[in-house]
């Protein structure tokens, strides 16, 4: 058999231990769930400050109805705009913001969680 050559160095989800963080976007895109057939939206991230800065972390906001006031959270600390069409994902690209991150077990697995989105809000400079 073929061997195939494959770096599994930064694969995985690491989980990273209860605190609240600084972060950045790197991707979020519209997930659907296997098992229930439901969406959801990834949200990849990294650290941008203190003791983790420069470790990924993965959290999925729920698209079902009664989880929508997650997915309101995050999107209003992060400054996007939506209507009643929605709102683009893309357009979470490199925005920075600060987040509770959690973990949670399911079927024998941590997995992260997220929560108290806030904007990011950057200390003014005065020119003198």
């Amino acid at each position: 058999m073929p061997k195939i050559k494959v770096d599994l160095t930064n694969a995985g989800q690491d989980v990273l231990p209860d605190g609240d963080y600084l972060l950045v976007v790197l991707e979020s895109s519209k997930v659907r769930k296997a098992q229930s057939g439901s969406f959801t939206i990834g949200w990849s991230c990294k650290v941008i400050d203190g003791e983790f800065e420069g470790k990924n972390a993965y959290f999925e906001t729920s698209l079902v109805e009664a989880a929508l006031w997650k997915v309101k959270d995050i999107v209003t600390a992060l400054g996007l705009s939506w209507d009643e069409d929605g709102f683009e994902l893309e357009d979470a690209f490199g925005i920075e913001f600060q987040a509770h991150l959690y973990s949670e077990p399911f079927e024998g697995r941590d997995f992260q969680k997220a929560e108290k989105f806030k904007p990011l809000v950057k200390a003014s400079t005065k020119k003198k």
